[in-house]
Protein backbone atom coordinates (compact mmCIF):
# COMPACT_ATOMS: atom_id res chain seq x y z
CA UNK A 1 0.00 0.00 0.00
CA UNK A 2 1.51 3.44 -1.00
CA UNK A 3 0.63 6.53 0.91
CA UNK A 4 0.53 10.07 -0.68
CA UNK A 5 2.30 12.82 1.06
CA UNK A 6 -0.13 15.59 0.94
CA UNK A 7 2.28 18.79 2.82
CA UNK A 8 6.12 18.47 2.87
CA UNK A 9 7.61 20.25 6.00
CA UNK A 10 11.02 22.31 5.31
CA UNK A 11 14.14 22.02 6.89
CA UNK A 12 13.40 24.30 9.63
CA UNK A 13 9.67 23.18 10.68
CA UNK A 14 11.44 19.89 10.88
CA UNK A 15 14.08 21.18 13.43
CA UNK A 16 11.57 23.03 15.44
CA UNK A 17 9.70 19.85 15.82
CA UNK A 18 13.03 17.90 16.69
CA UNK A 19 14.20 20.21 19.40
CA UNK A 20 10.73 20.39 20.54
CA UNK A 21 10.48 16.65 20.99
CA UNK A 22 13.92 16.76 22.56
CA UNK A 23 12.63 19.26 25.26
CA UNK A 24 9.53 16.75 26.27
CA UNK A 25 11.42 13.32 26.28
CA UNK A 26 12.43 14.48 30.06
CA UNK A 27 8.82 14.46 31.31
CA UNK A 28 8.02 11.92 28.67
CA UNK A 29 6.02 9.55 31.08
CA UNK A 30 4.01 12.72 32.69
CA UNK A 31 3.27 13.83 28.72
CA UNK A 32 1.76 10.51 27.92
CA UNK A 33 0.06 10.20 30.97
CA UNK A 34 -1.46 13.74 30.16
CA UNK A 35 -2.36 12.38 26.23
CA UNK A 36 -4.28 9.45 27.67
CA UNK A 37 -6.10 11.45 30.07
CA UNK A 38 -6.99 13.43 27.77
CA UNK A 39 -7.98 11.19 25.13
CA UNK A 40 -10.09 9.28 27.65
CA UNK A 41 -11.71 12.62 28.62
CA UNK A 42 -12.74 13.24 25.28
CA UNK A 43 -14.03 9.29 23.94
CA UNK A 44 -14.37 7.02 27.41
CA UNK A 45 -15.38 4.73 25.08
CA UNK A 46 -11.71 4.16 23.71
CA UNK A 47 -10.59 3.38 27.43
CA UNK A 48 -11.73 -0.37 26.68
CA UNK A 49 -9.01 -0.88 24.26
CA UNK A 50 -6.02 0.04 26.39
CA UNK A 51 -6.23 -2.87 29.37
CA UNK A 52 -2.55 -3.18 29.71
CA UNK A 53 -0.07 -1.26 31.30
CA UNK A 54 -0.38 2.36 30.73
CA UNK A 55 3.05 2.96 31.66
CA UNK A 56 3.69 0.87 29.14
CA UNK A 57 1.34 1.78 26.89
CA UNK A 58 2.92 5.44 27.19
CA UNK A 59 6.30 4.45 27.03
CA UNK A 60 5.31 2.84 23.34
CA UNK A 61 4.02 5.40 22.63
CA UNK A 62 6.58 7.83 23.30
CA UNK A 63 9.11 5.61 20.97
CA UNK A 64 6.72 5.80 18.07
CA UNK A 65 6.84 9.53 17.94
CA UNK A 66 10.45 8.96 18.45
CA UNK A 67 10.66 7.17 15.39
CA UNK A 68 8.32 9.77 13.63
CA UNK A 69 10.28 12.68 14.39
CA UNK A 70 13.71 11.54 13.96
CA UNK A 71 12.24 10.33 10.21
CA UNK A 72 10.72 13.63 9.53
CA UNK A 73 13.04 14.60 6.54
CA UNK A 74 11.78 10.41 5.23
CA UNK A 75 8.19 10.61 5.13
CA UNK A 76 8.19 7.16 3.36
CA UNK A 77 9.93 5.55 6.68
CA UNK A 78 6.85 7.15 8.67
CA UNK A 79 4.48 5.74 6.66
CA UNK A 80 5.41 2.33 6.71
CA UNK A 81 6.06 2.36 10.15
CA UNK A 82 2.98 3.69 11.42
CA UNK A 83 1.27 1.71 8.77
CA UNK A 84 2.60 -1.72 11.04
CA UNK A 85 1.97 -0.01 14.33
CA UNK A 86 -1.38 0.73 13.28
CA UNK A 87 -1.70 -3.37 11.26
CA UNK A 88 -0.40 -4.53 15.00
CA UNK A 89 -2.53 -2.81 17.06
CA UNK A 90 -5.97 -3.56 15.28
CA UNK A 91 -4.99 -7.11 15.19
CA UNK A 92 -4.42 -7.29 19.34
CA UNK A 93 -7.58 -5.16 19.60
CA UNK A 94 -9.46 -8.14 17.74
CA UNK A 95 -8.11 -10.64 19.56
CA UNK A 96 -8.80 -9.03 22.52
CA UNK A 97 -12.42 -8.37 21.71
CA UNK A 98 -12.86 -11.80 20.66
CA UNK A 99 -11.23 -13.24 23.94
CA UNK A 100 -9.01 -14.58 23.04
CA UNK A 101 -5.89 -12.54 24.32
CA UNK A 102 -5.79 -11.55 27.75
CA UNK A 103 -4.52 -8.87 28.72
Amino acid sequence: MRFAIVYAMTPREIELVQDGWRKVLPVASIAAELFYGKLFSLDPALQPLFRGDMREQGRNLTAMISIAVRALSKPDTISRAVHDLGRGVLAKTMKDAAGTVAA
